[in-house]
């Protein structure tokens, strides 16, 4: 039920997240809702019961629904379609990093403090992720530019540049959105066909990245050598994320090396359930399903 809060409210928010960030200045949204969540997660140290971890969980849920789909469509305002597959990557890859990284730094957070200062590790965890969290948010509002236009960094002829060559592009999109705008998308055939192929990525892509640990652990390695060695798949899928991204970007095509990554994660999936093979082979296969899962994100969304 904690984790099922949390989705449920991703899922109610993330799309009128992402109709107020076309309304307003993405230094200001994008900003607030990184505090937000912060803010959330040191809460979440003083949660002294299921119901208050619940409500705490699906109201981070609800702020960090407009951080990913607000990033992507930030860097869309800047960049060319065969430009955004790397840069998407590159974010993609930061989060998959950090996703390698997480578990085992909560896990020596939680030994290291823990019992210091009267609180337990875990408390500690969230108070030291959400003040990092709040620390990067007030940074963001500062260093985030609102546009190509807005950039002060930028000389007026570059800002002209780059305001010209993204006008011609046929997803070229205003700075706000109208209500006709939002009807017709729930109208096109075609995002719903997109939801479908996202939702096919996701789904073996969260069970991985939530389990991989006890997936590790469950070929006979102890807790922190689970932790350790669950690192090395996320690692390897950052950086095919970023080769296939280039490849992509460089042809032209997104469909084909799209296919060509799921059929590599299906290969390594095999691999994990298979039976009769050693743990080494089987712990290739996890590599493997992190080569071919995680370049599938940022591939399908640029599509």
């Amino acid at each position: 039920m904690i984790l099922s809060s949390f989705f449920v409210a991703y899922i109610l928010f993330e799309v009128p997240s992402n109709i107020v960030l076309m309304n307003t200045r993405p230094s200001v949204w994008i900003s607030f809702i990184m505090l937000a969540c912060g803010i959330i997660l040191i809460c979440t140290a003083a949660a002294q019961n299921y119901l208050q971890i619940m409500i705490l969980r699906f109201l981070l849920g609800a702020f960090e629904a407009g951080f990913f789909p607000g990033t992507v469509f930030y860097i869309t305002k800047w960049y060319k379609n065969n430009e955004e597959n790397f840069r998407i990557s590159l974010f993609v890859s930061t989060a998959t990093i950090a996703g390698a990284f997480s578990s085992l730094m909560s896990f020596s957070v939680s030994t290291f403090f823990h019992e210091a200062n009267d609180l337990s590790g875990w408390q500690w965890a969230f108070i030291i992720d959400g003040t990092l969290t709040c620390a990067v948010a007030l940074f963001s509002y500062f260093l985030i530019p609102d546009s190509a236009g807005t950039a002060s960094w930028l000389t007026r002829r570059e800002r002209k540049l780059a305001i010209e060559r993204l006008s011609h592009e046929p997803s070229y999109h205003e700075d706000y959105t109208e209500k006709h705008q939002i009807l017709e998308a729930f109208k096109d055939w075609k995002i719903y066909m997109a939801m479908l192929l996202y939702f096919c990525i996701l789904a073996p892509l969260y069970s991985f990245s939530f389990f991989i640990p006890s997936i590790v652990n469950g070929l006979g390695f102890n807790a922190l050598y689970s932790q350790l060695l669950a690192a090395p798949p996320f690692i390897l899928g950052s950086g095919s994320s970023l080769i296939v991204a280039i490849a992509s970007d460089r042809a032209g095509l997104r469909g084909p090396y799209l296919v060509c990554c799921l059929l590599v994660a299906i290969m390594g999936y095999a691999l994990l359930i298979m039976q009769n093979v050693s743990i080494p082979v089987k712990y290739l296969g996890a590599c493997i399903v992190g080569i071919g899962l995680f370049p599938c994100v940022p591939t399908s969304i640029t599509w």
